[in-house]
């Protein structure tokens, strides 16, 4: 899956913003910033790691938008397993 430069989700457009030095500066691959509707990745993280913290941070956005109160460690078991899911059963990140 080529991630985007930009997403709409529940009809508010965020920019996916390339970094390559996030993961230096914050240890992470990647980043949501409501404030600027923003979703930032680190590029020198390789490209199956970027995948899935692009869906990671598309599931935090919805966790804001819908007030959902789940905790970051439900995100990241959210994200993985749908990440591995989806790219196993060739279902968008690998065709």
């Amino acid at each position: 899956m080529k991630i985007p430069e930009e997403l709409e989700i529940f009809r508010h457009r965020y920019t996916v913003r390339k970094d390559n030095k996030l993961l230096m500066k914050d240890d992470t691959v990647g980043t949501y910033c409501p404030y600027v509707s923003e979703i930032t990745i680190d590029t020198n993280a390789p490209e199956s790691k970027q995948q899935e913290a692009f869906l990671h941070e598309i599931i935090e956005a919805i966790n804001n938008h819908l007030e959902l109160k789940l905790e970051h460690k439900q995100i990241t078991g959210l994200g993985t397993g749908l990440f591995h899911i989806l790219s196993d059963n060739k279902l968008g990140f690998n065709n």
